[in-house]
């Protein structure tokens, strides 16, 4: 997965410790805008925000703010990690 487009979900916080950009998409289901406050916080990108696609999204999760914001000392958007464990895993 390169990138995920959420509604209010804890899930938001599961793809972004396994590496994966969330982009925050409003009125895909009828809780209130951002309930878990991650928008809010600047850890996750809200959607509206989009201005170039996925230019905005990498610039976005590369940046210094996002990293301060996160607090954990390993995000990237590179999944190869995870391919390579995958393999690993299915070779067993």
């Amino acid at each position: 997965v390169d990138v995920v487009f959420a509604l209010n979900t804890n899930a938001i916080i599961e793809a972004l410790l396994h590496g994966v950009p969330v982009v925050f998409v409003d009125g895909l289901d009828r809780a209130g805008y951002d309930v878990h406050g991650f928008v809010a916080t600047g850890i996750v990108l809200p959607f509206d925000t989009l201005v170039s696609f996925p230019f905005d999204i990498n610039e976005f999760y590369r940046s210094d703010d996002f990293h301060a914001r996160w607090g954990f000392g390993e995000f990237q958007t590179d999944g190869n990690a995870e391919v390579q464990a995958i393999h690993r895993l299915l070779r067993l």
